[in-house]
């Protein structure tokens, strides 16, 4: 895919090395005029500026910690191209601090350094660009923050605390201009092997390097892991898991199970608001590769479509545990269930059905959630879905559903 960004004015902020300076660099490929901002490293930010395809690009020097110097760079800017497209906030400062070995002086000197740049700074400046950009009509501000801000940074907690709060900031932004056509990104890479980070990297911290963390977005999801990581490489993960995994017997009218395996209690096609151990919604493309639940289940059959089920997903404790009673039956042509259970943190009462409307099938489930603390602030909660669904003789299938919460 191409994409032109011809004719558009892109301020990126920190562009004199890392990944300031391969932005500008992406940017002026694109068509895109540059102005290239640094603070302290001319000569890098003019080899930056030299290597940029196109022409009338700039540089601007700018100390992101004085507001007044944010200011005047962006009063050059607009005395220039009198517009602005495009702002990357990209400038930042890392610095690793041992804060149980240093004075008080020094922690709030470091902290209010990293603090400056790394937010103050970037929020006056996008605050400032804000304000250009509602004049025009339109713009884009993207926010360079940091895996930091998730992950915790024991060694630079100023660092981490700054990208944190912009991507909170970002957020709050975004809510704000969207409706000015101004859209506001935040971008959060990892360890990135660029000059600011590069003695960090040297003594083994930029583990993103070997490894860039994709295991941290594997949800076991299970209290007993039963997964395995067989190769875990920087382009690569192999992932393994076992999804079912459980010890039946049966006696007479009786089927005990024990182990993980898939419980469905759902009856709705869209939302299944019964289905207390693996809740459905039809917009989760994931639902099917969901792993089962650890539970001990024992069913009872009594009839044809009757039976009572028991099931336990055990937690550390009732609050982090399921304990639930089905009771199925049959009335007339409707299959029905009703449902009582312990819900983690609440009670829930439930019935289900599953019958025909002439030729049309109707389906629903409703169960209401009642908070165990009645003294917390979680209130009750009622959950039905109903629906609807036809077959036509060409195979054709129509499907109506409602949901109330």
């Amino acid at each position: 895919m191409e994409i032109s960004l011809k004719d558009k004015i892109v301020l990126v902020t920190g562009a004199s090395g890392g990944i300031g300076a391969a932005t500008a660099k992406l940017m002026a490929n694109a068509g895109a005029t540059v102005v290239v901002h640094y603070n302290k490293n001319k000569p890098a930010a003019e080899r930056v500026l030299d290597k940029l395809k196109g022409s009338n690009h700039a540089i601007i020097q700018a100390d992101l910690s004085n507001p007044n110097e944010i200011q005047h760079l962006l009063d050059q800017l607009m005395k220039k191209y009198n517009r602005l497209d495009v702002l990357v906030n990209n400038a930042g400062y890392y610095e690793e601090i041992d804060f149980l070995e240093m004075s008080f002086d020094d922690w709030q000197k470091a902290w209010y350094r990293t603090i400056n740049i790394n937010l103050t700074g970037t929020v006056n400046l996008s605050f400032l660009v804000s304000q250009i950009m509602h004049r025009q009509g339109s713009g884009k501000i993207i926010n360079i923050t940091s895996r930091g801000a998730f992950r915790g940074e024991p060694t630079a907690p100023a660092y981490g605390a700054a990208k944190a709060a912009m991507n909170s900031f970002g957020q709050s932004f975004a809510k704000a201009l969207g409706k000015d056509n101004i859209y506001v990104y935040t971008i959060a890479p990892g360890f990135v092997d660029t000059e600011m980070l590069a003695d960090a990297i040297k003594v083994g911290r930029g583990e993103s390097l070997k490894s860039p963390y994709f295991k941290d977005y594997i949800d076991i999801k299970n209290d007993i892991d039963l997964s395995s990581f067989i190769i875990n490489k920087p382009a690569l993960l192999f992932h393994s898991k076992i999804d079912r995994l459980s010890f039946n017997y049966f006696y007479k009218n009786w089927e005990f199970k024990i182990g993980r395996q898939r419980i469905n209690w759902g009856k709705s096609m869209i939302w299944n608001t019964n289905d207390l151990f693996n809740a459905y919604n039809f917009l989760d493309f994931d639902y099917e590769e969901r792993p089962g639940s650890d539970a001990i289940s024992i069913l009872y059959n009594y009839g044809d479509a009757s039976a009572i089920q028991a099931v336990y997903s055990y937690g550390e404790d009732l609050n982090h545990s399921i304990i639930a009673l089905r009771h199925q039956l049959n009335i007339k042509t409707y299959d029905i269930q009703l449902i009582g259970a312990n819900y983690y943190t609440d009670y829930a009462l439930g019935i289900g059905w599953e019958g025909y409307i002439g030729n049309a099938s109707f389906k629903g489930e409703s169960t209401y959630f009642i908070a165990k603390d009645s003294d917390s602030n979680i209130e009750n909660a009622w959950l039905t879905s109903i629906s609807m669904d036809y077959y036509f003789n060409n195979g054709l299938m129509l499907i109506g559903s409602i949901l109330y919460n």
